[in-house]
């Protein structure tokens, strides 16, 4: 149904785009007739024109302002038409469009559908190959409750065996005496760190300052 909608809209937009295509053609008809009519109007009657001649609004015949509003008129409804056409045309093409995005998602659904059946197929094909090895469904829920349950017991164990080797390393850094040593290299780290934060003070710094002028005065005689 909807492949049909698809290609039944060609043929409106096809005859839509033919009559803007008439109507611009008929644009640029009466265009050219307003242009010969202002160059009649202009041209010096030796060149079979009516420049100098006053024209009347209507006539049977020659020219007439008349002659000039209706292909204007014509003019401005052959673009009316040719707009018209456009938009119908703009229209059909989003009509189109939306068309195709409704088939896009059938089909994505169509494939999702199929995708699912041929899942289930192999899960039946799979359950019969189980039934004819003599399995049933009792017995594998039992074997999944025991995978579980040893399972458990596994964890279980493995968290045990974690916290002994925890409690063993802790043991082993005291027996070692790790811990101390550890405490004895950051006492001495806060020492070095507190001697080199001492040693940059201002106090410091003037202590040396002063230390070594008494000792280069002294060295050269001057110190009293």
């Amino acid at each position: 149904m909807q492949f049909n909608s698809i290609k039944a809209l060609d043929a409106p937009i096809e005859n839509a785009t033919a009559r803007k295509n008439s109507a611009y053609a008929s644009v640029g008809s009466y265009q050219s007739s307003i242009d010969s009519w202002h160059a009649k109007s202009k041209r010096s009657p030796w060149l079979l024109g009516n420049g100098g001649k006053k024209l009347p609004n209507h006539a049977f015949f020659g020219q007439s302002f008349g002659d000039l509003e209706s292909y204007k008129y014509r003019r401005d409804s052959a673009y009316s038409e040719a707009q018209d056409c456009k938009n119908e045309i703009g229209r059909l093409y989003a009509q189109k469009s939306k068309l195709s995005d409704q088939i896009r998602e059938m089909k994505n659904d169509i494939d999702d559908t199929n995708n699912k059946i041929n899942a289930i197929k192999s899960d039946r094909d799979h359950m019969y190959a189980l039934k004819k090895e003599g399995h049933s469904r009792t017995e594998l829920q039992k074997t999944l409750s025991n995978l579980h349950e040893s399972l458990v017991t596994l964890k279980s164990r493995l968290n045990t065996l974690e916290t002994e080797r925890t409690e063993f390393i802790v043991a082993e850094r005291y027996k070692q005496g790790l811990v101390e040593l550890e405490s004895k290299i950051q006492s001495i780290r806060f020492k070095k760190n507190a001697f080199l934060k001492s040693f940059d003070s201002d106090d410091m710094r003037n202590l040396r300052i002063k230390n070594h002028r008494q000792m280069w005065m002294q060295k050269n005689g001057l110190a009293d």
